[in-house]
């Protein structure tokens, strides 16, 4: 009985010193930063662009948020192809980001735009369209899942 109990806890004292070392990385995942014990980690996101019947443009026009570190702000997410996105992720408490993109047909000409927000809840990741506005009928829709948002023709 002794020897079951002292198993349970060392079982519980690995996972609760995982928390706090990577010996992966040989380094903490504590955030000293203003005295904030906050255990960091991040969480990959990614943009597609599925467009193929009716091809157009996604520009990137403006970022806010938990992004582990600054998004290019010039990229432009050609048909094919996706950009990748790693936010924030904080045990215990809730990390947002979103994005804003200009939709553009092939010749440069905005036509609309989306804005999009990825959300990182300790290990839950989810996606929402919060806007999708189009100047002219052009077809576009946008799928998303938990770390993904894929924008093709309607």
């Amino acid at each position: 009985m002794k020897l079951g109990m002292v198993l349970v806890l060392f079982i519980l004292l690995v996972i609760v010193a995982s928390l706090f070392y990577s010996p992966l990385k040989r380094e903490s995942g504590v955030n000293l930063e203003d005295n904030n014990l906050t255990i960091l980690a991040t969480k990959g996101f990614n943009v597609y662009n599925k467009s193929e019947l009716h091809p157009f443009l996604i520009r990137a026009a403006s970022f806010d948020g938990d992004y582990a570190s600054t998004p290019d702000p010039l990229h432009i997410i050609r048909p094919g192809a996706s950009y990748h996105f790693e936010v924030d992720r904080y045990y215990f408490f809730v990390s947002n980001a979103y994005v804003t993109y200009d939709l553009l047909d092939m010749n440069g000409t905005r036509f609309g735009e989306a804005r999009l927000r990825m959300k990182v809840d300790t290990h839950v990741a989810s996606t929402t369209v919060l806007s999708l506005n189009t100047t002219i009928y052009f077809p576009v829709g946008i799928e998303n899942g938990g770390s993904y948002f894929n924008f093709i023709n309607k």
